[in-house]
């Protein structure tokens, strides 16, 4: 995909908080209601029976967006399980409250409460989940077990409220205790739900998140699974010293102390067997790289420990498939790996077949979207035949390794064809996918978008686009290459003159700015930031230079957050919220909230290729250049209020978090501000 597209999808992609519904009258558009009622009884309270009526009408709005779902993947000929409909119908759906009552019913601890929601689904939205599941089936799952978990605590919960009615004395308390103790445990599913809705990246707020819900219900798998995964994410690479392998072997087996506490509770826990076997693997290579530094007696050791390792992560590999976990392909790979290392170590020939036949299986089950494409497969599938050939001629068994590395180089081959075919296609998408590019920069959203996000300001201060650099280091020759570096340089020495005459320009002090890393010298590149926004701000902009000033405070507050001096980054996103909340009012005006949910839709698919670009191009050209402003002035105020929430939650500051949460809530109707708002009362 065009990386130059790339700036403009993470604009709405990486707003804070999953936003409202796009609405629209189009034919790719629908929008449902939901209702739901429960009745709070003695033990319960207010917070958790509202939100069991909140559930209860996201069920029946997701059973009527389901009908859209299949009926959009039939159109679309796509082969889509039910399981995975109602997955991309809950997770498509942006929803916002219509309705919301409570009604004592006489007895003073029986309150019901009532809740209606307009839910919007997007053809955008559906195209944009079902991507994200075909790259990684474990969302999938994941959404199926933390609604039967939901499930299970609602039959629970009306059952203990059943025998509380005709209860008495101590029983009538001892139920009620019951019914507090499973209200817990409902709390600590909102905690997980918090946690993995806050995305790939996400760092100690999901670790504070998981372990809140474990505070509420110790027993809780998920939480453990998403703990182990999270820690894994941390402790990616390999160390190079002594003491960071015997660091991360420490944190490996931390990691596995929670996988197995999971399946302790949760003994068909696919995913949790899945990223055992990774962490033993993990560990084996680090234990491994620690045995390097020893003598020979501990070498002799680890191999046989090696093989012990094996052996547990394929027992855990087989458990993992056989429960049907996601990613299967992944799964096979590794275990055709772990096959062909026992083939070596056991001397057993058998392990290449078993090996093969995973090759095999993946080959089969490859669709056209996954993730990899099938002449990687078959290239996987060679490269077993390749290493079966070196095992046959290290055993002196030439006929054998002759015929491997014949069956190899026909594996080689498929894969060479293959990949030129796939390598035409690739290039006709992005040839394609540029000019649609170029097209949206002459439209007035689309010159916002690369003077803002895609850095024009930048190159206008260099006097170079960096899509031209770009094109001569990735295709130039070596004189081209020298020539481009020396104008850069001579540029560099030129700002530098600037600043150190004090003539600079607001823009050159701030890309000095970016030249440093803060961790080496913060003060200096403080000293360039600051200056230049100064300059900036003195020259009291309007228009698309205050977005262009926003848009480095967002990136400074950013970059501070990421280095932890969240005190440095809360003050700047008070700056932006003073800019910000000068225009908005304007920006309201000239973009209404819908006209924006809609736009949104249909920006987040922008990234589906040539259809989804034609899409937002129709839409963005109708706009005009106080509507393409207003765009971005939403966005951004989004966008603030988001990153302080954010921050405020990760400093243990939940009133100041909520406080956000309940503008957002009140003032765009966004659904996972308000659910953030209720889970931090």
């Amino acid at each position: 995909m065009v990386k130059r597209a790339i700036s403009l999808i993470l604009f709405f992609s990486l707003i804070f908080l999953p936003r409202v519904a796009p609405v629209s009258c189009a034919a790719d558009t629908v929008v449902v209601t939901g209702e739901g009622e429960y009745t709070m009884g003695a033990g319960e309270t207010m917070e958790v029976a509202e939100e069991r009526a909140r559930k209860a009408a996201m069920r029946a709005a997701a059973e009527k967006a389901g009908v859209f779902v299949k009926s959009y993947t039939q159109v679309k000929n796509l082969a889509v399980e039910a399981d995975i409909i109602e997955t991309v119908a809950e997770h498509a759906m942006k929803v916002r409250v219509l309705e919301k009552k409570k009604t004592p019913l006489g007895d003073l601890e029986a309150i019901k409460f009532y809740v209606k929601i307009e839910a919007t689904l997007t053809a955008e939205e559906i195209e944009a989940n079902l991507d994200k599941i075909r790259k990684d089936q474990g969302i999938a799952d994941a959404y199926r077990r933390l609604k039967a978990d939901y499930e299970k605590k609602d039959k629970e919960i009306e059952r203990l409220k059943r025998q509380l009615e005709t209860a008495v004395g101590g029983d009538r308390q001892r139920i009620a205790r019951l019914i507090s103790e499973e209200e817990k445990r409902y709390k600590a599913n909102l905690w997980l739900e918090r946690a993995e809705a806050l995305g790939p990246f996400p760092g100690d707020e999901a670790l504070k998140a998981y372990r809140k819900a474990l505070e509420f219900d110790p027993d809780l798998a998920e939480a453990y699974v998403g703990m182990a995964r999270l820690l894994k994410f941390q402790h990616m690479g390999e160390p190079q010293d002594k003491k960071g392998l015997e660091a991360k072997a420490a944190a490996m087996r931390e990691i596995l102390g929670y996988l197995d506490r999971a399946l302790t509770l949760a003994q068909d826990h696919g995913p949790a067997y899945a990223l055992r076997a990774e962490i033993k693997e993990e560990l084996k290579k680090t234990e491994g790289n620690l045995v390097g530094e020893e003598g020979d007696e501990a070498k002799a050791a680890w191999e046989e420990k090696k093989g012990r390792y094996d052996e547990e992560i394929l027992a855990d590999l087989n458990r993992a498939i056989a429960l049907e976990a996601p990613n299967k392909a992944q799964l096979y790979q590794r275990r055709a790996y772990l096959y062909v290392e026992r083939a070596w170590r056991t001397k057993d020939e058998r392990d290449f077949d078993q090996a093969l036949a995973d090759a095999d299986r993946v080959i089969a089950m490859r669709k056209k979207k996954d993730r990899d494409p099938l002449s990687h497969w078959w290239r996987f599938k060679g490269n077993i035949y390749k290493n079966a050939s070196h095992y046959y001629r290290y055993h002196q068994q030439d006929q054998k390794a002759a015929e491997m590395e014949r069956l190899s180089e026909g594996c080689f081959q498929k894969a060479r064809e293959l990949a030129e075919r796939e390598l035409a296609v690739d290039k006709g998408e992005e040839d394609r996918m540029n000019q649609r590019t170029e097209t949206l920069y002459q439209t007035d959203f689309g010159r916002l978008v690369y003077e803002i996000l895609e850095g024009g300001w930048r190159d206008r201060v260099l006097g170079m686009s960096r899509a031209t650099a770009r094109a001569v280091m990735e295709g130039g020759d070596e004189a081209q290459k020298k020539k481009l570096e020396a104008q850069l340089e001579a540029k560099h020495r030129e700002i530098k003159n600037a600043v150190a005459s004090g003539k600079a320009t607001a823009e050159e002090y701030l890309l000095l700015a970016e030249m440093f890393d803060p961790r080496d010298d913060d003060r200096l590149r403080q000293e360039h930031f600051e200056r230049g926004i100064a300059l900036l701000e003195g020259r009291k902009p309007r228009g698309r230079e205050a977005l262009f000033l926003v848009h480095m405070y967002l990136t400074e507050a950013g970059l501070r957050e990421r280095i932890r001096q969240y005190d440095a980054a809360l003050k700047v996103l008070s700056k932006a919220k003073a800019v910000v909340d000068a225009h908005l009012e304007a920006a309201r005006k000239a973009v209404g909230l819908e006209d924006y949910r809609r736009l949104r839709g249909v920006m987040k698919g922008a990234d589906e290729g040539t259809e989804g670009m034609d899409r937002m191009l129709g839409a963005v050209k109708a706009l005009g250049r106080e509507q393409a402003e207003g765009v971005f002035w939403i966005t951004f105020a989004l966008d603030v209020s988001g990153q302080k929430a954010q921050i405020y939650e990760k400093i243990d500051l939940p009133a100041q978090a909520r406080r956000e949460y309940e503008y957002l809530c009140r003032e765009f109707k966004d659904e996972g501000a308000c659910k953030g708002r209720e889970r931090l009362r």
